[in-house]
């Protein structure tokens, strides 16, 4: 659909300008670089397009709610005799022969019970089963499309990638205070016509979504199953509101659901990505490094950048990116981990998972940092802030510790030339750089006894 839309169609511009094999910095800088090669893919005006095409299908959909097709099921019943208006030839003579069904009544013998049918007509079909799928695949990709087009919204939990607003002298209400007329500007811009446009619709679809779901209908259907893949019927095919429904189905949902791995074309664009903020900043990537697909994944094999005094190393790993920051032999690695959405988050004291998220439903910003290809999530600004974390360090007069900095804790250990806290697990070095002492930040921790 439409995310799937932007990501095959990256994977393959790059893919066509790598199928000679690995390259090097230089063949990257005048292949890829040179070339028009776009990871800003979505626009308001696609997403409208888009919700517009959803709208019409839901519009199919809610009539045949209203008035679906079914099929007529017959079924062998007994019916008492006077219940009986009529009974064919077939059931008189079922009735003639079964002689438990009679009983004399003074000198005559008449059935008590007859052998009739009975018609029930049912909305259960395969064709209906169907409708219902498809209701379900909207619904989903409607919640995550919306969920990345309003993460972008003006909003302080936006602004400051936090899902709370804290108090004291350096928190975000101070900061708020400070920075008013920026963040007015920011909150209560005015909206283009694009942007109501996508509003409203993004309104008329979830409410017709809604009714849908509400109707008999959606909830009688629901009940059931249906196998995969989906079997053309005659309904699908000769029947116009059935039809326009699954042609959508089979361009939309089935080609992209049964051919292309979102989780593995959504690593690639970070990959790119990644890539593409270290060219940008000039900066030699090394004599080994090169740049390849393996099993259909996008690699990054040696890549070596000199930054502040540190050096970083990065390397793809099954479906990850391992970062190493080294100083003076004493070094820290990070997990990139691209995933589509944030649900869970992995927290562990042996590594440090950052994840690089399309969309972020567990609303919380530690150790997440937004990597989207909508023109409006300038998130340039966030792989620079990650990166750049990776090296922090403070001046250090005294070149000595005695609590921790990150949470105040004094209950601090050293071991060798690395200082940790024992309540947050964050770990310092000291070092010297042009005859001045400064503290590096090695690894901001977790308090995991929380």
């Amino acid at each position: 659909m439409l995310s799937k839309n932007f990501l095959i169609s990256f994977d393959a511009k790059v893919k066509n300008l790598m199928r000679k094999g690995p390259l090097t910095q230089e063949e990257i800088l005048e292949k890829l670089t040179k070339k028009n090669i776009t990871f800003y893919g979505r626009t308001r005006n696609e997403i409208s397009k888009t919700l517009a095409e959803i709208e019409n299908v839901l519009d199919k959909i809610l009539s045949i709610c209203y008035k679906p097709k079914f099929i007529t099921d017959t079924r062998e019943t007994m019916l008492r005799s006077e219940q009986s208006p009529s009974i064919s030839v077939e059931h008189f003579q079922k009735t003639l022969r079964d002689s438990s069904l009679w009983k004399q009544k003074g000198n005559e013998m008449s059935p008590e019970y007859l052998h009739s049918s009975e018609n029930n007509d049912t909305i259960i079909t395969y064709e209906n089963k169907f409708i219902v799928l498809l209701t379900r695949y909207i619904a989903v990709y409607i919640k995550s499309i919306y969920k990345l087009y309003f993460q972008s919204n003006s909003s302080l939990y936006y602004y400051y990638r936090v899902n709370e607003l804290t108090y004291g002298y350096s928190s975000t209400i101070r900061d708020l205070e400070n920075n008013i007329d920026n963040l007015s500007e920011f909150l209560f811009k005015s909206k283009t016509t694009a942007t109501l446009n996508v509003d409203e619709l993004f309104d008329s679809v979830l409410n017709k979504l809604k009714r849908i779901q509400a109707t008999n209908f959606y909830i009688e259907v629901a009940k059931e199953k249906i196998n995969l893949p989906i079997i053309q019927t005659n309904i699908l095919i000769h029947e116009p509101l059935y039809n326009y429904c699954y042609k959508y189905y089979k361009n939309n949902i089935e080609l992209y659901s049964s051919s292309f791995d979102m989780d593995l074309l959504y690593f690639n664009y970070v990959t790119y990505r990644v890539l593409r903020y270290w060219l940008d900043q000039n900066i030699n990537l090394g004599k080994k490094f090169i740049l390849d697909f393996k099993d259909d994944r996008l690699y990054i094999k040696d890549l070596k950048i000199r930054q502040s005094g540190f050096d970083i190393s990065i390397n793809t790993i099954n479906n990850l990116l391992r970062v190493e920051v080294n100083k003076d032999n004493i070094s820290t690695k990070y997990n990139l981990i691209p995933v589509i959405d944030v649900v869970n988050e992995n927290k562990s004291l042996e590594e440090i998972n950052i994840y690089l998220a399309l969309t972020n439903q567990s609303n919380n910003f530690d150790n997440v940092c937004l990597v989207s290809y909508y023109k409006n999530i300038d998130n340039n600004h966030e792989l620079d802030t990650l990166f750049k974390s990776f090296v922090i360090s403070f001046k250090n007069p005294k070149k000595e510790l005695y609590h921790c900095p990150i949470c105040g804790s004094p209950n601090i250990k050293f071991e060798n030339d690395i200082v940790e806290c024992g309540n947050c697990h964050s770990q310092f070095v000291s070092y010297k750089r042009y005859r001045k002492n400064y503290t590096w930040i090695k690894k901001i921790g977790t308090n995991l006894k929380k």
